[in-house]
């Protein structure tokens, strides 16, 4: 349903009682036309998780980025389950809270993840880091940390619509052990009708673990309504590049065809009619 009002500029009168004594003057009127969002085709679910606490570093902010995206997801339909702050058992316990969820019509997924992450050279694998994690040895990853490819396997055995991965994680202390690298590598393994974007895959250190703009900057994007996700990707991804001195690069992929919004409200298109009298 289209709404229709019309704006009349502050000084307008005065500007018409003058108008006769101006030899040059404008009249400006604006007309805004509203577009009620589009209905929704199932349900919307999301998992916000937030690693900060870890034995050697607090990682800042984290707390209220995840509170100010569960808000942000909830205003555009979302149903959010978050957790922050969790070990390994109480991540997984989450994880399968979520997969009861997407049991249902699901229209999204959309899983966001903020904290320490690395990638494994030796089986080419990202892993997510809970706190209280401790790797001294390979053998440990597995056990302490959390394969991304845990989240794809959980849309992936559920009859989801699109299925949407941010992961915001890198690791700025350098691990011990060999082939470890401190940031998400790029991974075009997603599941079937999936968008996944990874905040920085360059060897610069993290510059959102320090700042916490990604998060920011991901929900200053995700206020433009209207806009396909492709064209969200592209605008977030200049806004990160300059927001850290072109040393933070994100990446993403997709498996998906057509077109596909996260804030589905229509835009707000604003029309100026200048009239010039003389």
């Amino acid at each position: 349903m289209i709404k229709k009002r019309i704006f009349v500029k502050g000084l307008m009168l005065l500007y018409l009682v003058l108008f006769s004594t101006l030899s040059h003057s404008q009249i400006i009127d604006y007309i805004v036309y509203e577009y009620d969002s589009l209905p929704l085709s199932g349900k919307r679910v999301a998992l916000v998780i937030g690693n900060s606490s870890y034995s050697d570093i607090k990682l800042k902010n984290v707390s209220e980025n995840v509170d100010k995206m569960s808000s942000k997801l909830t205003e555009l339909g979302f149903e959010v389950l978050s957790a922050i702050d969790v070990d390994r058992k109480q991540m997984l316990k989450k994880i399968i809270e979520y997969e009861e969820k997407l049991k249902q019509q699901i229209e999204i997924s959309f899983i966001y993840y903020i904290g320490y992450g690395f990638h494994y050279i030796n089986n080419s694998n990202n892993y997510l880091l809970p706190v209280a994690a401790t790797i001294k040895k390979p053998q440990d990853i597995e056990l302490e940390a959390i394969n991304i490819n845990r989240f794809f396997q959980t849309v992936e055995k559920n009859n989801t619509g699109i299925n949407v991965f941010i992961f915001d994680a890198s690791y700025d202390k350098d691990y011990s052990l060999q082939n470890i690298s401190p940031f998400l590598m790029p991974d075009t393994r997603i599941p079937t009708g999936s968008y996944l974007l990874i905040s920085n895959t360059s060897s610069q250190k993290s510059q959102s673990q320090n700042t916490n703009f990604f998060t920011d900057e991901f929900i200053y994007v995700l206020k433009i309504p209207g806009l396909p996700i492709e064209d969200f990707f592209k605008q977030l991804r200049i806004n990160i590049y300059n927001k850290s001195n072109k040393t933070q690069i994100p990446w993403n992929t997709q498996s998906v065809d057509g077109l596909f919004y996260l804030n589905r409200k229509q835009p707000i298109f604003i029309f100026k009619e200048t009239r010039h009298k003389f």
